[in-house]
């Protein structure tokens, strides 16, 4: 019996280094990439802020545009 949960552990301890080489890997990966990857994510959340910014100020528009003519309605 004491050799199936040594096993076990045995089992356990392979896992946890399998997970730690590949997060070693994509760490290394993720370095090696970092400065092209910096001006990916850089221009994809500036557009993403320049849209959100438009559809805001297009909202913003509607809503006092609506407000005003309800108020000179009275």
């Amino acid at each position: 019996m004491k050799t199936k949960s040594t096993k076990r552990g045995q089992t356990m301890v392979e896992y946890i280094l399998i997970v730690a080489l590949i997060a070693i890997a994509l760490i290394g990966v993720v370095a090696a990439f970092s400065k092209g990857t910096g001006r990916l994510f850089s221009g994809v959340t500036s557009k993403i802020n320049e849209d959100a910014g438009d559809e805001a100020r297009n909202i913003a528009d509607d809503i006092s545009g609506d407000t005003i003519r309800e108020l000179s309605e009275d």
